[in-house]
């Protein structure tokens, strides 16, 4: 029996037990969301907590770059309710609710668990649409409520879901009602996903330099920052029903090949000359020996140690090879 499914009894069965008067086990909080909004993935959207609700702190040395992910915690007693806001960096189109259906029916499939699309949200220009699972299912600390589908003005999609702790979910009724409830109070923020073309600065652990990339017309980045480490992402938005890849940018001093992990059996490895901020380097480029199919991509980095660079991308098809290429291509250091 897997872990999952010990965890998944085990609650199943605490919700179970009977509460008899005078007993002095300690009851789940029923929290009320407070009236202020909090702002999610820098102003893109905004919802109710519960009151106490925070955001969880994460460091972005780029304050300017948008954000990937946002997550706000309330915490009262043994109650943890935990939000996530996630962007997709895909966009809505005619069959979207289709293929959204089509990709929830997805999910849950090992642990049985089904998933339901509805409705909840919609005004000018902005709808969110509930999933909802068949039964909550834990995971050794958090369990899964709902997650909503934002679709926002300008035309992207953000995954809201809220989760609570198995200890909330006793009551599991009142705590569905309660996720409910938050995704019932999304609205619409004032900031918009900058997709247009241009030149980013990015930062490099450097009082005097920056990292700039030039991009074209529809893509995006973000930037995060690790203990040691900065990764630097550059996203190509697409509708919701295309794969897409993604350039990344390691700067830290452990950069590595993320082919070496790949089984050597799978791909067909090439080493082409090239250059690389200005310094001849050697491009790794790791083919799936089947094709791009699935979640196997075409792999495509670089290494320069000595600046402890990384530099790769995945791409699913030529077009996008050839995108991502110039814009590594285009990566220089400048001057602040």
């Amino acid at each position: 029996m897997s872990q999952v499914n010990r965890i998944t009894i085990a609650v199943s069965l605490l919700l179970l037990v009977p509460r008899f008067a005078g007993s002095a086990q300690p009851q789940a909080v029923v929290p009320h969301l407070g009236e202020d909004f909090i702002p999610l993935l820098q102003g893109r959207l905004l919802v109710r907590m519960p009151k106490g609700a925070k955001v969880e702190p994460r460091q972005y040395v780029t304050p300017e770059m948008p954000q990937d992910e946002t997550r706000v915690v309330y915490e009262e007693g043994e109650t943890k309710i935990v939000l996530r806001a996630q962007e997709t960096f895909r966009l809505g189109h005619a069959n979207y609710h289709q293929e959204l259906e089509k990709t929830v029916s997805g999910w849950g499939k090992e642990s049985g668990v089904t998933f339901s699309t509805s409705p909840l949200l919609k005004a000018d220009g902005f709808e969110v649409t509930q999933v909802t699972p068949s039964r909550v299912e834990s995971t050794e600390d958090l369990v899964l409520l709902r997650t909503g589908f934002a679709h926002l003005p300008d035309n992207t999609i953000v995954i809201v879901s809220v989760s609570a702790n198995p200890f909330a979910v006793r009551d599991a009724p009142t705590a569905a009602n309660l996720a409910e409830s938050i995704l019932k109070s999304i609205a619409p923020g004032k900031t918009v996903l900058d997709r247009s073309a241009g030149v980013r600065k990015l930062y490099i652990y450097s009082d005097k330099n920056v990292l700039a990339m030039s991009l074209p017309d529809g893509f995006t980045v973000t930037s995060d920052e690790g203990p040691d480490f900065l990764v630097h992402r550059c996203w190509k938005i697409k509708p919701f029903d295309q794969p897409s890849g993604s350039l990344g940018i390691y700067v830290g001093n452990m950069p590595h090949l993320f082919h070496l992990i790949r089984d050597k059996s799978s791909m067909i490895l090439a080493k082409v000359p090239g250059r690389l901020l200005g310094q001849k380097v050697e491009w790794f480029d790791a083919r799936p020996r089947g094709g791009v199919s699935g979640n196997q991509s075409r792999l495509t980095e670089a290494i320069l140690a000595k600046k402890g660079f990384h530099v790769f991308f995945t791409s699913r098809n030529d077009e996008e090879f050839k995108e991502f290429k110039s814009i590594a291509q285009s990566l220089k250091i400048e001057p602040k």
